[in-house]
């Protein structure tokens, strides 16, 4: 994993309140899940197909679940219509996120 500053490259726009997370997306897998980091990105693997903002819905639940936080506390920044999307995840320090991503086997 790349880093910048003693943070991964996809952690953008830190705050103490918001974190940006880069993710991009695959789509028509068989199971929806997150498959870890990949690189600058988190990798997510969607079952639902990127109709009617259903592809989006599974994602954000997918990140909740990853994450342990409630999904009202994820947001699509940019890239509603992109396999590369920005998620803001409010309520949480840099530094907490990451001790949770370094807490799960990538």
């Amino acid at each position: 994993m790349s880093k910048t500053k003693g943070k991964p490259e996809s952690f953008q726009g830190e705050s103490t309140e918001s974190v940006i997370i880069k993710v991009r997306v695959k789509l028509y897998s068989k199971k929806g899940e997150i498959a870890g980091r990949n690189g600058d990105y988190i990798e997510a693997r969607l079952s639902r197909p990127p109709v009617d903002g259903k592809a989006n819905a599974e994602l954000i639940e997918l990140m909740a679940a990853y994450l342990s936080i409630q999904k009202n506390r994820i947001t699509i920044e940019h890239g509603h219509s992109s396999r590369i999307k920005m998620l803001r995840v409010t309520g949480c320090a840099p530094d907490e996120l990451q001790k949770i991503l370094d807490g799960r086997n990538d």
